[in-house]
């Protein structure tokens, strides 16, 4: 589940693709809880969001629309949700990310793979590989403001803190 990029680092990469709803609230979903694996992955890296205000700032995205946001330090610890929605996709997938220093990679890789878990009891990818490198991640680590994933190319975007995300976007 880590990416290869990693081994000459000091740090650990991890992704998964999910729905929105089982990042933040787990499945099966429960609306007023928050995903024990997402809290904590909050609580190890010591970034805090709001589920809520992400969850209606998601839906709220125009159709092939949407950017890549990376929140918190993205050379050290961040998380990353690539939230760009694609019409071609009813079931509005989202790619979320973790990079984080390697003493914390035991801990998050169980609490990613737990979250993928969770994904393949509501959804069936025909081809999952935690390896693959996503088209976000050299990018984000070089702190570059867009990638190539497919044939789109969405802005990345840099947020301190949940609250700098919030202020950047007027919500």
């Amino acid at each position: 589940m880590a990416n290869e990029f990693e081994e000459n680092t000091e740090i650990c990469t991890f992704h998964v693709w999910s729905l929105m709803e089982i990042v933040l609230h787990g499945y099966p979903f429960r609306r007023d809880d928050l995903n024990p694996n997402f809290k904590a992955i909050m609580d190890i890296l010591g970034i805090y969001i709001d589920a809520e205000k992400l969850e209606n700032f998601f839906y709220d995205q125009e159709c092939g629309k949407g950017d890549v946001w990376v929140i918190g330090d993205h050379k050290n610890n961040c998380m990353v949700f690539d939230i760009n929605t694609d019409s071609s996709d009813p079931m509005d997938v989202i790619t979320f990310g973790v990079i984080c220093k390697k003493e914390h990679r035991g801990r998050i890789y169980d609490l990613m793979y737990a979250m993928k878990e969770e994904t393949q009891r509501r959804l069936r990818f025909g081809h999952y590989d935690f390896t693959e490198k996503t088209g976000w991640l050299s990018s984000v680590l070089a702190g570059e403001d867009i990638c190539t994933i497919g044939s789109i190319t969405p802005k990345i975007r840099y947020a301190g803190s949940f609250d700098d995300f919030c202020k950047q976007n007027n919500i």
